[in-house]
């Protein structure tokens, strides 16, 4: 449906604030409305300015709308606003503790981690972890025709989906990819909590 909305708009050259707008309806559906609807303006300017790239709208949309928020239960995702430290989930934070996992996975098999992040001069870009270690990632010019694809690490292996973060997570909430993002129990309620 996601996907449907993005090509209606593409052929009716409406803007993309009513593109985003059709993805965060559906995911207030899905979700519920959100709580949070924190103004991270700055944060994300930071959090862009450090990266040397400006993050897909959608993607900022949601995660400013529904804050630091876990999904399902299961899937825990990172914010530019997140307290400091160690263990913070800010996404910064995250890309600097991975870029030392990836260097370790590498340093054992070098195909193990076959993308890099954007730190290391990727285009890999943390966003949310799941219990259990696997990440999600959105990723810049992997190729194709989108800007932003999602990519996933389970440390086993990767799965790659071209296509916007919206379209990716509204697929994985409706239960339409293959193979599947959640559990059915949690695609039949899905529901979030803010930390």
């Amino acid at each position: 449906m996601a996907s449907v909305f993005r090509a209606v708009m593409c052929v009716l050259g409406c803007p993309a604030r009513v593109v985003i707008d059709l993805y965060m309806d559906r995911l207030r559906q899905i979700l519920g409305d959100p709580l949070a609807r924190g103004d991270a303006v700055d944060e994300w300017r930071s959090t862009e300015e450090a990266l040397g790239v400006s993050l897909p709208a959608d993607y900022k949309e949601f995660v400013s709308s529904f804050g630091l928020c876990e999904v399902g239960g299961v899937l825990e995702f990172f914010h530019p606003q997140a307290p400091p430290g160690d263990f913070s989930r800010s996404p910064l934070v995250q890309m600097g503790s991975l870029g030392s996992v990836y260097a370790h996975r590498r340093s054992k098999r070098a195909s193990s981690v076959p993308y890099l992040l954007m730190s290391e001069g990727g285009g890999l870009v943390p966003v949310a972890v799941f219990r259990g270690g696997t990440y999600l990632h959105i990723a810049r010019e992997l190729s194709g025709d989108v800007e932003w694809s999602v990519v996933i690490d389970d440390r086993h292996s990767w799965r790659e989906y071209r296509m916007s973060f919206s379209d990716f997570f509204i697929r994985a909430l409706e239960g339409r990819l293959d193979p599947p993002l959640f559990a059915s129990e949690v695609i039949a309620a899905p529901t979030y909590r803010l930390q």
